[in-house]
């Protein structure tokens, strides 16, 4: 009955190998790769330089980011306190050429709100 049996036999992992296999999740999230950038770019639109009058700005986020993640990620990446982030999500839309349909991909835009005296220089 050998022959019939086409599993291969486990081998031994020592348990040092087993640690260094392990990859730690990131500390904002844990749903992403450590190297991914959850903030994709700043949204320069005439509407966004208003917002900076108002301690806001946007930023162009990844799909899968909470709130929570997006204001992590600020204040790490600028070294700036954050007050608050509100999510403006845009589906994409339905568009067709000939017989073909086919649908544009939508965005996730977070405004993200500063406390009194931060600042962000943003080009």
């Amino acid at each position: 009955m050998g022959l019939l049996n086409f599993k291969k036999p486990k081998k031994a992992v020592a348990p040092e190998a087993k640690e260094k296999t392990n990859i730690e999740s990131p500390e904002i999230g844990g749903r992403l790769p450590v190297n991914s950038a959850l903030i994709k770019r700043a949204w320069l639109s005439e509407k966004a330089t208003d917002l900076g009058k108002f301690n806001q700005y946007v930023f162009l986020v990844q799909q899968s980011v909470g709130k929570k993640e997006i204001a992590k990620e600020v204040s790490r990446r600028w070294g700036v306190k954050v007050k608050g982030v509100n999510i403006i999500r845009k589906s994409g839309k339905s568009k067709r050429v000939g017989n073909l349909t086919g649908r544009t991909a939508g965005l996730k835009k977070a405004v993200v709100t500063l406390k009194e005296g931060e600042k962000l220089e943003i080009t």
